[in-house]
């Protein structure tokens, strides 16, 4: 699937890009024409609530190596014009340039932020679409087990949502606040390399926290982003991130197959010990010898 994605022509991939728009569930999708796009390629709105609709730009780029900044880089100033968009993706079967992944974590003037839906996590997005990737590949791309609604979910909370309230299984980790921030009470965000929220919590300067993260971030490094108002676009005086890799804090709680298993080891070390209290009774009765109760 990967050699057949790499062969499509750039009006091909375009025209993918825009099939699986739609099929993640973005209504009033449109698709731009060539050399009239005025920023991007795609144009969509997605539905919040019945009475609010978040603006989306989609930017489609097939690459045989790292996308360059530069090819995004006037499509952006079209974006900062428009003070109601929500997110502009770059969506693309390579990966980001360094300068360009840098680009994509930071916030721009106007509130909106730019999501990488590139090499990897563009794979994962086309399996969670079985029109499209029936359409464009058969049945070649991998299912990863997740829907269009959990990857857009999942997706959003960059800007909406945390990871931590998405999944199932999460293991304590402890944490230990930067001393450096001046302020007495501040919020904490805990952010994947992608600029993800895994999970927001209040704190204060040098305090230990116990949080519960979800399993697949532990031994991961992660970004700790300090702020005294999370969203709110200022300059920030002080140092307001840094980063760490996350280790479990405390022992697992035991699963009842755990459980089990304990109790089968200890069954098999009590039948030995019963028989060598049965046999020490009988040496000591021999020897007639009191050695007080067993």
């Amino acid at each position: 699937m990967i050699d057949e994605l790499n062969q499509l022509s750039g009006s091909d991939f375009e025209l993918l890009c825009f099939d699986a728009v739609q099929e993640l569930g973005f209504i009033n999708c449109r698709l731009q024409f060539s050399g009239t796009q005025f920023g991007h390629d795609i144009g969509a709105e997605y539905k919040v609530s019945d009475d609010y609709l978040e603006q989306w730009m989609f930017e489609c780029k097939r690459y045989d190596r790292a996308v360059p900044l530069s090819e995004v880089s006037n499509k952006l100033i079209w974006a900062d014009q428009r003070h109601n968009l929500r997110a502009f993706v770059v969506m693309s079967n390579a990966k980001l340039s360094n300068d360009f992944h840098e680009l994509t974590l930071r916030p721009r003037p106007t509130g909106y932020f730019i999501l990488s839906w590139t090499d990897e996590v563009f794979l994962r997005m086309l399996s969670t679409c079985a029109s499209t990737k029936l359409k464009w590949f058969g049945s070649k791309v991998i299912d990863n087990g997740i829907s269009s609604e959990d990857f857009l979910r999942e997706e959003r909370t960059r800007f909406d949502g945390y990871l931590a309230d998405l999944r199932s299984t999460k293991k304590p980790v402890r944490i230990r606040v930067s001393k450096a921030i001046p302020m007495d009470s501040m919020y904490l965000t805990i952010r994947d390399s992608r600029g993800r929220q895994i999970i927001q919590v209040h704190c204060l300067p040098g305090e230990k926290l116990d949080v519960l993260i979800p399993e697949e971030y532990i031994g991961i490094k992660v970004e700790l982003e300090y702020d005294f108002f999370p969203g709110c676009c200022v300059l920030n005086p002080y140092p307001n991130s840094e980063y760490i890799t996350l280790e479990t804090s405390l022992p697992a709680i035991p699963t009842n197959e755990m459980i089990k298993r304990l109790e089968s080891s200890i069954g098999e070390i009590k039948t030995p010990l019963l028989r060598f209290h049965a046999w020490f009774r009988r040496w000591q009765q021999s020897k007639q010898v009191d050695l007080g109760p067993p």
